[in-house]
């Protein structure tokens, strides 16, 4: 799928660039996933912005959904997240959906959840695309 993303705003790519490689490039993986994902479901553009200090992605054109943010866990685990507001039903419906994969035997990449604010990922192996 080509990709329609735009250029990195500055004070955004600063963050990205200020983590390690690891890190930063599996951010970035997700940052291409909700670009595709945007334009696939037909939302409209994104605006892309810093929320306490983590890159955000919201809707501009559409106003649907909620604001993503793209952090890590905590800096010692060097673990990815995306967070969203903690009063939505995303995470736990990505918590269902996950049990509903596992539950089927479908192989799901290796993830766990902060509350119902993040869904946390590695930096290694497969981006758990289907569930993000």
């Amino acid at each position: 799928m080509p990709s329609s993303e735009p250029a990195i705003k500055l004070e955004v790519r600063a963050v990205f660039d200020a983590r390690p490689p690891a890190v930063r490039r599996r951010l970035l993986q997700v940052r291409t996933l909700i670009y595709q994902t945007a334009r696939q479901l037909r939302v409209g553009k994104l605006a892309e912005s810093l929320k306490w200090g983590q890159p955000t992605y919201t809707t501009i054109e559409s106003g649907s959904g909620t604001p993503i943010r793209l952090g890590v866990s905590d800096e010692k685990s060097g673990d990815c997240a995306l967070f969203v507001h903690c009063q939505t039903g995303l995470i736990p419906a990505l918590r269902r959906k996950t049990a509903q994969m596992l539950s089927t035997g479908t192989e799901a990449a290796p993830i766990s959840f902060q509350g119902n604010r993040a869904v946390i990922f590695s930096t290694k192996g497969k981006l758990p695309r289907d569930i993000l």
